[in-house]
């Protein structure tokens, strides 16, 4: 049995409201400019390559690249986890020296899983700050490190709010969604409400149970329609024909007992063309009747139909809107803050 009732209802307007005050909400982060701070700590140097852009021999990273710059996080915050990929596929239009760019231009795309592999760190989190991880960039110059910090952290701050803009969106389309299946299904149980009374007049005149027995009785009822149409134009015939010969000037040579029979023959029927015409309007009748029944069988079945269906859609959208509405506080809290906006610098050994 489907329930669509006051709780539904409740459910409804109460994601509504909770929309309506997502809507407006925006992250916390902020655009404060970042301040960098060159470590005390020298960073071993990376024992990995990269490609010259003209082809020739790989160039090892230990001589080419100079700092580290380190990003610190919460550890629970929404950090990409392929940095260096990142810059390698925004080379070209970043901001920095073309040494540079020469570098990252010549790392793979998968470099992040490489230096994995390797064991050069992509993240650090310091001993003396378990909860905090830095992302770690490598770059060839400490100005050039500064510049692609102030790149990645701009990323991460576009690419968090771009991700909530998303979750209010879809937060709001689904509540839309439902509210708009709310009034289908609104719509749908009046609906049948108003079929099952007509349903209930018709079975009053009618000794059909199913949709089977009254195509049955309809099928009947079109040979009789059939058969009567078919008596009726035999009988307007012989009236017609009978009319011709008794007119004045066709019966005057008509012996008085030819005429006499002609005559009952009319009435005769006259008699049975009103007996056809009635059963034909009989069967009409029927016939509309059986036809009201099965349309009425066809609505209450498409209406069921349609009402199981969106019942099962709403409880799917209803579970989806109500795990985003928990999911949005969660994505906030993630949001990739930089530590106090202080971005360290690494030497490299």
């Amino acid at each position: 049995m489907i329930r669509t009732g006051r709780s539904t209802v409740v459910f409804v307007l109460a994601a509504l409201l909770a929309c309506s005050s997502l809507a407006g909400t925006e992250p916390a982060g902020d655009n404060a400019p970042l301040t960098f701070e060159v470590s005390s700590m020298e960073w071993p140097a990376p024992d990995l390559t990269y490609s010259r852009p003209s082809g020739g021999n790989e160039i090892p990273w230990k001589g080419t690249v100079a700092y580290v710059a380190g990003i610190p996080h919460r550890k629970d915050a929404l950090i990409p986890s392929d940095a260096m990929s990142l810059l390698f596929s925004h080379a070209q239009g970043l901001d920095i020296s073309e040494k540079q760019r020469v570098f990252l231009g010549g790392l793979d795309a998968a470099i992040d899983a490489e230096m994995g592999r390797l064991n050069t760190k992509g993240r650090y989190t310091p001993p003396e700050d378990p909860n905090s991880v830095q992302v770690m960039l490598y770059a060839v110059s400490l100005e050039d490190a500064k510049r692609m910090a102030q790149w990645y952290v701009q990323h991460e701050r576009d690419s968090f709010r771009q991700q909530v803009a998303y979750h209010q969106a879809c937060i709001k389309e689904t509540t839309e969604a439902v509210a708009g299946i709310q009034r289908k299904l609104s719509d749908l149980s009046e609906a049948e409400e108003t079929a099952k009374k007509a349903m209930d007049e018709v079975k009053k005149r009618v000794p059909y149970r199913s949709a089977q027995q009254a195509l049955d009785a309809a099928v009947e009822l079109d040979k009789m329609l059939n058969a009567a149409q078919v008596e009726i134009a035999g009988v307007q015939a012989t009236l017609k024909a009978i009319q011709d010969r008794t007119k004045p000037m066709a019966s005057l040579n008509l012996p008085l007992d030819l005429r006499a029979k002609l005559e009952m023959m009319f009435v005769e029927q006259s008699i049975s063309l009103q007996a056809a015409e009635a059963r034909k309007r009989m069967a009409t009748e029927l016939r509309k009747q059986a036809d009201a029944y099965m349309d009425l069988m066809q609505t209450l079945s498409s209406v069921t139909g349609e009402k199981e269906a969106l019942a099962n859609d709403l409880a799917d959208k209803s579970e989806y809107l109500q795990a985003a509405q928990n999911q949005y506080p969660s994505l906030l809290q993630r949001e990739p803050k930089v530590i106090d906006n202080k971005v360290f610098i690494y030497p490299v050994k």
